[in-house]
C-alpha cells in the first residue's frame, strides 16, 4: 500500500515511477477537495488514475502538495483515542465490528461500494443517534420497529488521518456543508461516485482514516479504512470476552 507520509525525502529527489505515483494520488485529493473531480453531481464510479489537466498540474502546485509529501503535517497527524459504533447483536463479533463488510456492500458517505470502511462516533449517545437515524431514515421504520442493537467501543491508534474538523490549510477551502448534506444514495442509483465517496477513495490511498463532523448534531465522527492501515497502526475492540464468539 502507497504510504507517501512516512518518508521525508525531497519530492523531486524520488525515482520517476514513485514521483509519479506519488503526483497522481496527491492530485486526486487535490481535485477532490477543489471540487474539481467533476462538473456533474457525482464522479465516476471507476478507481483509474487522476491525470489531470496543465490547469490541475498548475494546481497541484499552488496547493503545496509537493512540499506536503514531505511534510504532512498540514494534512495528516495521528490520531488516538476511543470509537463507538452501534451494531446489530446478530453482527456483534469483534471480527464482524472491525470487518468494514457492511460499508463495502451497501457504501456509505465517505466510501463508495467497494471500499472497505467502519464507521464509528467519538461518543457513545452519538453513535447510537446516528444508528438510529439511519434505520428510521433509509427504512422508513417507526420507532418501535427499530430492532435490538448493542454499543461497543473500539481502540485507535493511526499514524495519518484527515482531519476535516481543522483543514485550514488547504485554499480555496473544503465545502463540508455540500459533502455532508450530498444524498450519495441517490448518487450511487445513478452508478455515480458521490464528492465525498471520491475524497474517502482518494484518503484511501494516502492515510487511514477521516474525521469529519456528523451531519446530524454536533459531535464528530471516524470513518476507518483497515485496508489502508499501517503496521504501527492497532484497532482493537474493548470488551471482547463479553462479545458473541
Amino acid at each position: 500500500m502507497f504510504r507517501p507520509w512516512i518518508r521525508s525525502e525531497n519530492f523531486n529527489d524520488l525515482e520517476p515511477p514513485l514521483r509519479e505515483r506519488r503526483y497522481h494520488a496527491f492530485l486526486g485529493l487535490a481535485k477532490t477537495i477543489a471540487g474539481l473531480a467533476s462538473s456533474g453531481a457525482g464522479c465516476r464510479r471507476d478507481r483509474g488514475t487522476y491525470r489531470g489537466t496543465p490547469q490541475e498540474r498548475e494546481f497541484y502546485v499552488r496547493l503545496g502538495l509537493p512540499r506536503i509529501i514531505g511534510q504532512n503535517e498540514e494534512i495528516f497527524a495521528p490520531w488516538s483515542g476511543v470509537i463507538f459504533r452501534s451494531v446489530s447483536p446478530r453482527y456483534a463479533r469483534p471480527g464482524d465490528i472491525l470487518s468494514g463488510q457492511g460499508a463495502y456492500q451497501a457504501g456509505g458517505r465517505w466510501n463508495a461500494p467497494g471500499i472497505y470502511a467502519i464507521y464509528g462516533s467519538l461518543e457513545p449517545g452519538l453513535a447510537a443517534d446516528e444508528s438510529f437515524n439511519f434505520l428510521l431514515q433509509h427504512f422508513g421504520w417507526q420507532s418501535r420497529d427499530v430492532p435490538p442493537r448493542m454499543l461497543v467501543g473500539v481502540r485507535a491508534s493511526l499514524r495519518a488521518v484527515l482531519d476535516l474538523t481543522s483543514l485550514t490549510d488547504v485554499h480555496p477551502p473544503l465545502d463540508l456543508e455540500k459533502l455532508l448534506s450530498e444524498d450519495w444514495r441517490k448518487i450511487n442509483g445513478e452508478h455515480k461516485e458521490s464528492r465525498s465517496q471520491a475524497l474517502g477513495r482518494a484518503v484511501t490511498d494516502l492515510a487511514e482514516a477521516i474525521l469529519t463532523p456528523s451531519r446530524i448534531r454536533n459531535g464528530r465522527n471516524l470513518v476507518i479504512y483497515p485496508r489502508s492501515l499501517m503496521s504501527e497502526s492497532r484497532i482493537e475492540v474493548l470488551g471482547q470476552d463479553k462479545l458473541p464468539k
